[in-house]
């Protein structure tokens, strides 16, 4: 099973022409999409779930999950569950979903990195494809 996951954080980088070098750290980036693939050996189905049912995330991911999945559903994992503002991704939603194939959803990195992340627009946004 192939398995895709963007953005994440050690990869290529593609990016407009017209991107400035100089930008601002703080103003909203639009022109980046960071893509990452690996290859795990279970059936695409239950790569799927392991993002999709918080008993599976709070296996190899997270301290805690709530998750409606559904579009506009909740995708909040807790790393630090007794401060769950902290250090998490809560008020997070699920963008889109196709059952066993396709997942998206925003992403918020902690609270310590908010002068530069997780602004309005836009915010992170994951998308896993299980082929």
């Amino acid at each position: 099973m192939l398995f895709s996951w963007m953005p994440l954080v050690t990869c290529s980088t593609t990016q407009k022409k017209s991107m400035n070098p100089s930008r601002s750290l703080i103003a909203p980036v639009t022109d980046r999409v960071i893509y990452v693939n690996a290859l795990l050996s279970v059936p695409p189905a239950r790569a799927f779930e392991y993002f999709t049912r918080a008993d599976l995330l709070t296996e190899w991911l997270t301290a805690a999950a709530e998750i409606d999945p559904k579009v506009s559903g909740k995708y909040e994992l807790f790393w630090e569950p007794t401060t769950r503002e902290n250090n998490s991704t809560i008020g997070c939603r699920i963008t889109a979903i196709e059952a066993n194939q396709l997942f998206a959803f925003q992403w918020r990195l902690p609270k310590r990195f908010r002068t530069f992340a997780n602004g309005p627009d836009p915010l992170t946004h994951m998308v896993v494809v299980c082929v």
